[in-house]
């Protein structure tokens, strides 16, 4: 086999989500050398709008200034004059039992507003399909694509999602997700303000609604220019003795049995809660529904955890979305992982600068899929509202 020759830090990042934009971003203010590339050929749907929270800290430090001064035009309300607010419900009583937004900084992004941002300035290289790589020992790594071509760098950063490649390479093939118990149906609707007014009354962004084995999202997702309709999802999330059983009927099951399950999960709400249900035809439902899984790093494995490979965001911490802190996770990884390989630069510091991110994205990893999966097992969403404050 012919050795390549590996020169300075290059980052190859694999795919081409929040984190990995985010990270990509953060490299180019620092002048660091990377390629990014993504699966897909245009934008892909990967559920709906994201919480930031924390992270928006960690952005207005590591973003080039005007890709930060951008994300307000990512929300959610943009255009409605509007700041996200997300309301945490009590589903038996259908009091407010708190806000999120009332505290600390947040901003509700929809995904794909966000992905265009956080574009800006980017050279992505799109429909690179990534099969595996190959690590050359002491000298770096080789990308390998579907297309046939590959590209070396000195470090590869698996930012390719929850079914993540580059960590079935890096745990040996094995497939590390555990469905979790909560199972969804999801439908997507445009309303008039006679069915969304209601609803924006008590959260801007959303409501979030807790009652013991259900949780259930109402969010927004945009909103035209003269205020007369605005784009809505809500996703029915109830717990399961079978939730692998139930995934699999849920996946393969016909719209109009999809909206039925989602009436019946939701009966028993207040009514001001499911007239969204109820105007939503069974065509409106989407399907397959997102499934949820989960996956964290157990917090004891040796560091690095592979030679010139790592992972962040969804390839690092898979979880449910009860906790919000899914995105604001991959985000500060990849804050994380830019401030290491600043920190210990170049060919020379990327084994610390690696060890360095691992100890706290490890950490972090098994911390929020922990917490996120306590939120959908508890009867009330404290926790949450503690973080939020």
């Amino acid at each position: 086999m012919v050795v390549p020759e590996f020169h300075e830090a290059h980052i190859l990042i694999i795919g081409a989500g929040p984190g990995g934009l985010v990270l990509a971003q953060c490299l180019k203010r620092m002048g660091i050398s990377f390629e990014i590339f993504e699966r897909e050929d245009g934008p892909r749907m990967q559920g709906w709008a994201v919480a930031l929270i924390e992270s928006l800290e960690d952005l207005k430090e590591m973003l080039p200034s005007d890709i930060y001064a951008n994300l307000p035009t990512c929300s959610v309300n943009y255009g409605s004059g509007l700041t996200d607010r997300l309301a945490l419900i009590d589903g038996i009583t259908g009091e407010t039992a708190g806000v999120v937004g009332d505290g600390k900084p947040f901003l509700r992004a929809g995904r794909q507003g966000l992905r265009a941002v956080l574009r800006e300035g980017l050279d992505v290289q799109m429909a690179k399909v990534f099969t595996h790589y190959e690590v050359i020992p002491g000298q770096g790594v080789i990308a390998h694509f579907e297309d046939g071509t590959t590209a070396k760098g000195t470090l590869l950063v698996g930012a390719d999602g929850s079914r993540s490649h580059v960590r079935s390479q890096l745990l040996q093939n094995e497939n590390p997700l555990i469905q979790s118990q909560f199972v969804n149906v999801v439908g997507e609707l445009d309303l008039s303000p006679d069915v969304y007014k209601p609803i924006e009354e008590l959260g801007s962004a959303g409501v979030l609604v807790y009652r013991p084995g259900l949780r259930y999202l109402i969010g927004r997702l945009g909103i035209d220019s003269e205020l007369q309709i605005s784009k809505y999802y809500w996703a029915a999330c109830a717990a399961s003795d079978t939730p692998v059983k139930d995934s699999e009927w849920v996946a393969n099951a016909p719209k109009e049995e999809l909206y039925k399950r989602g009436v019946e999960t939701t009966k028993g709400l207040p009514s001001f809660l499911t007239d969204i249900v109820r105007a939503t035809s069974a065509n409106q439902m989407l399907q397959p529904p997102l499934r949820f899984v989960e996956f964290h790093f157990n917090g004891d494995e040796s560091l690095p955890l592979a030679d010139h490979v790592t992972v962040l965001g969804d390839a690092a911490h898979t979880m449910v979305p009860f906790f919000l802190a899914g995105a604001n996770s991959a985000v500060k990884d990849a804050c994380d992982l830019a401030k290491a390989l600043q920190k210990f630069p170049g060919r020379a510091g990327l084994r610390r600068a690696q060890e360095t991110y691992e100890s706290i994205m490890v950490k972090r990893s098994k911390e929020m899929v922990l917490k996120s999966r306590a939120q959908g097992e508890l009867d009330n969403l404290n926790q949450v509202l503690e973080r939020v404050k």
